[in-house]
């Protein structure tokens, strides 16, 4: 009877221990699978991820805000996938079309109490940069785009000065792409003009070329890495190509699109194609718009793969200068990281009052005004909001002031 009676105890006592067990592990279990699926549902990589192939040259790297990752792609398609964390609220990560411009291995901050940014990829002057850092899963950055720590130590000598980063507020893939409108490599052309030009300009042929086409300023710029180095860091891109372009329906929304020539196709070039901002699609994009026949004679021969045409509502951030490829801030997205930030780094910005003799007049030129510090305020000419159909809200710090495009005023 004591060992019946002790027994019963003993089924009773497991199953008071059991219900609230197995209920606990339900629910786990339930979290789990919620959890995951919410991950699946937005694209979201739970751990990082590496193609199941041989990887070639990352070529872009696109940021999704929306589901916290990012993802490379080399010629083929995606090569490495890994979950990030962007900026919090007040301190977005700002959405646009970027570059890499600089890297540093053992990175400490100037802004935030020099906190270690191992394996930095920098994308804009003002401190936003790709970094290893703590991943709590959801945005929680100042700014910056933080990845796994060894994914970014892994990442660190694959990339390139110049390799293009596009911030999409929402998902974003290359998609494959053809247009008329889109470089076709002629082989026989280039050596054409390779040799009908000085060795450093025949050099300088040889580099993927990268076109910016702007709705907002209406003009079409160029740029090439030449791969000089600039006593600071980094290297210089040649800028001495800015032509007005004539865009159908000037008024209407445009979009941001990014064309990417990926590898090449027979006798030309494949192409991609990202979109990370509203208006036309990519081809009634492209069908607005009509280059200089000059232009296209002296460009399009020379085109190579990870040659890129960027078609754009925004005019190019005051972040793009001497020293990057082509920077674009989506205006119509948070940019606390960005606007919040002074410059790291003391370089000349972009402006819009036209090309000096020396190639770089489309960046600002320094005034000796001892009220302004050492570096002199920029000279800068805003025209953009006084185009029609422009009405988006514009302003960023530069130079520790902040310029609010529609107040025309440094404040």
């Amino acid at each position: 009877m004591v060992n019946r009676f002790n027994t019963a105890q003993s089924i009773v006592a497991t199953r008071r221990w059991i219900s609230p067990a197995i209920v606990t592990l339900a629910a786990m279990a339930a979290l789990t699978v919620l959890t995951a699926d919410a991950a699946a549902r937005q694209g979201r990589p739970a751990t990082e991820e590496v193609a199941p192939r041989e990887a070639g040259e990352p070529i872009m790297a696109i940021v999704s805000i929306k589901s916290q990752h990012v993802t490379f792609y080399d010629a083929d398609g995606w090569i490495l996938r890994a979950p990030v964390s962007t900026g919090t609220t007040g301190r977005e990560t700002p959405a646009g079309v970027f570059a890499i411009i600089e890297k540093d291995k053992d990175h400490h901050s100037t802004l935030y109490d020099d906190a270690w940014m191992p394996n930095m990829q920098r994308i804009t002057w003002n401190g936003i940069a790709l970094h290893g850092g703590p991943l709590p899963g959801y945005a929680a950055s100042h700014g910056c785009v933080r990845m796994p720590y060894d994914f970014a130590e892994r990442l660190f000598d694959k990339t390139w000065i110049g390799m293009r980063v596009i911030i999409s507020p929402d998902d974003a893939a290359p998609i494959e792409f053809s247009h008329p409108a889109l470089f076709v490599a002629k082989a026989a052309e280039t050596k054409k003009v390779a040799a009908a030009k000085a060795a450093s300009e025949a050099k300088l042929a040889l580099e993927p070329v990268s076109v910016y086409i702007s709705r907002a300023t209406k003009k079409l710029y160029v740029r090439r890495n030449t791969h000089k180095a600039w006593p600071d860091g980094g290297e210089v891109f040649d800028a001495t190509i800015e032509v007005p372009v004539t865009i159908r329906n000037p008024d209407k929304p445009i979009g941001t699109h990014v064309f990417t020539a990926m590898a090449r196709k027979d006798a030309g070039l494949r192409w991609t194609m990202v979109a990370i901002d509203n208006g036309d699609d990519a081809k009634d994009a492209l069908d607005r718009i009509t280059i200089p026949q000059d232009v296209l004679d002296r460009i399009a021969p020379t085109a190579l793969p990870r040659s890129s045409i960027i078609v754009s509502d925004e005019p190019l951030s005051r972040e793009t200068n001497y020293r990057t490829e082509f920077v674009a801030v989506l205006n119509n997205q948070p940019q606390g990281g960005f606007v919040t930030r002074r410059p790291t780094v003391n370089v000349p910005v972009a402006s819009d009052n036209g090309w000096g003799d020396n190639g770089f007049g489309f960046f600002f030129q320094r005034n000796p005004d001892p009220q302004a510090g050492n570096m002199g305020r920029p000279l800068f000419q805003p025209n953009w909001n006084s185009q029609t159909g422009n009405t988006r809200q514009r302003g960023q710090y530069y130079n520790g002031q902040y310029y609010n495009q529609v107040q025309r005023g440094w404040w």
